[in-house]
């Protein structure tokens, strides 16, 4: 017993030396130039920082992130719930799958035009895209049919009010 004691002091000794060194490592890095925690990584730092029972400031120094980006993801999290701190937000720049569609289609139809004269034919209509998104749609692998979104309906819905 004494022996598997011995042991994991050992273990725990070596895992704690480890993960200083990695701390250094990433300490030299500017905050804005070292890596961003993945979602569920920041809910597991919540809860780990419930369970052990850790101020903000120490969370925030164990984990290399200031005081302030852990109360905004608390906060995310007791206002929109576990599910908003785990969910990927879409990117803001990021096109319709009507236009991935349209782009594919282009160059199915007319294989020689080549992506930057996709790109203008695309801009003279009002669309404007980099040839190299042209480029990139085009290798992407076509998912489902993407169908235009539903009209929007007369009739209000629940959450409006009635007149």
């Amino acid at each position: 017993m004494l022996s598997e004691v011995e042991r994991l002091r050992q273990r725990v000794q070596q895992l704690e030396t480890e993960l200083a060194i990695k701390d250094r490592r990433m300490a030299k890095l500017a905050p804005a130039r070292r890596p961003h925690y993945s979602a569920p990584d920041r809910l597991q730092i919540l809860l780990l920082q419930a369970a052990t029972g850790w101020s903000l400031e120490e969370t925030a120094r164990r984990f290399l992130v200031t005081a302030h980006t852990l109360a905004s993801w608390r906060h995310k999290l007791d206002d929109l719930g576990e599910a908003a701190l785990v969910r990927l937000a879409q990117p803001v720049n990021r096109f319709p799958d009507q236009v991935r569609q349209l782009v594919r289609e282009l160059k199915q139809l007319y294989p020689s035009m080549g992506r930057q004269r996709i790109a203008d034919a695309l801009a003279r209509t009002g669309l404007v895209l980099a040839a190299s998104t042209v480029r990139r749609m085009v290798l992407e692998q076509p998912g489902e049919p993407v169908e235009a979104p539903p009209a929007p309906s007369d009739q209000p819905t629940p959450d409006q009010a009635h007149a």
